[in-house]
């Protein structure tokens, strides 16, 4: 038998063949630690592509802001020898400067306050941007193997009512489970419960998923066309997967 380690990193590498697939499949089942670990890898590197996704989209943005910038300035700039009209260009570039610097500490914040105004954000942006959470939980250490399973089937085929409950069930076991949180809010969402479905996405502590709350939150919110509501939700996402929609307000 392979070790712990080894078996891991050839599962994420998918290095394994089908009979060691079936093999990594049934440790999962029979062992709460490999289980944990398993579990461990997979937050790890989610949190890993969400930071190096975040990095990307926030150079970018600055390069993007520090062209609009430049090009705007060589627009409006007028050379005059004359001495007024050099002090007046001295000013107005080191308003410039002064501009790329707040144009670096935006786009390090991710998102603007007005990039949220009425204007922009309405409930077309729900329509247009809304779909429900993408859940991997086949790797969920619990007992109750069985409950994980058909609500994992249950929620991929949008039976949204029995998915309520089976994640009520889950949530015995697992009261703090982001994905199984997220799951049930989702559910509770698409029977028209938004509200209720806010609820359970702010009783979600993991850091990990905090984007995923927020955004949820946020679009729970327009989904009532509460746009004042969900801007500070909105506000505080820094995961390049939400991001790159939110950019779309600008």
């Amino acid at each position: 038998m392979k070790d712990k380690e080894t078996f891991i990193d050839q599962f994420f590498n998918r290095e394994l063949n089908q009979e060691e697939l079936v093999e990594f499949k049934n440790r999962l089942n029979s062992d709460a630690d490999f289980r944990a670990e398993v579990q461990f890898r997979k937050n790890l590197q989610k949190a890993v592509a969400q930071k190096e996704e975040t990095e990307q989209i926030e150079k970018t943005a600055t390069i993007k802001k520090l062209k609009s910038l430049q090009n705007e300035l060589g627009t409006n700039k007028n050379v005059v020898d004359k001495p007024q009209a050099k002090v007046r260009n001295l000013g107005r570039w080191l308003t410039a400067v002064a501009a790329v610097g707040a144009l670096l500490l935006i786009a390090y914040l991710g998102f603007r306050d007005t990039s949220s105004n009425g204007q922009n954000l309405t409930a077309d942006f729900y329509n247009n941007n809304y779909t429900p959470y993408e859940a991997d939980i086949t790797l969920k250490s619990i007992p109750s193997n069985s409950l994980i399973a058909e609500l994992d089937n249950a929620y991929k085929n949008k039976d949204y009512t029995a998915s309520i409950d089976l994640a009520d069930s889950v949530l015995k076991e697992l009261p703090n489970d982001a994905e199984i949180l997220l799951i049930k809010g989702i559910c509770l969402m698409e029977k028209g419960k938004p509200n209720k479905g806010i609820a359970v996405f702010k009783s979600i502590s993991n850091e990990l998923y905090q984007d995923e709350a927020n955004w949820y939150i946020a679009m729970a919110y327009l989904k009532q066309n509460k746009i004042e509501e969900a801007k500070p939700y909105l506000q505080k996402i820094k995961g390049a997967k939400y991001l790159k929609k939110i950019e779309n307000l600008n």
